[in-house]
């Protein structure tokens, strides 16, 4: 599809350069990007040909029960030291 614009787009979600328009115009198949060119209102010329989605029943998954965890033990406590107090040096002028 191809789009017209100028410099380059800002794509917020990934914060980083979505795309640039080179001589003013910008030719893409990729769908997010066309979505989001469209979605902020830039001028192309056609509308993306989409193949068409089946849709089916959604798979039932087996209930697969949870592994037990072991709970963690509590760290130790750090011992706390006693040692005699620092003495203070006397300033001498």
């Amino acid at each position: 599809m191809k789009f017209y614009g100028n410099g380059a787009v800002w794509d917020k979600e990934r914060n980083r350069i979505l795309c640039r328009f080179l001589s003013g115009s910008l030719e893409t198949a990729d769908t997010r990007t066309i979505a989001i060119l469209q979605k902020m209102g830039y001028r192309h010329d056609a509308e993306p040909e989409m193949e068409p989605v089946m849709e089916r029943e959604p798979e039932r998954a087996e209930a697969v029960p949870e592994p037990e965890v072991a709970p963690v033990p509590e760290p130790p406590k750090p011992k706390r030291y006693r040692g005699t107090p620092c003495k203070r040096r006397k300033v001498t002028k």
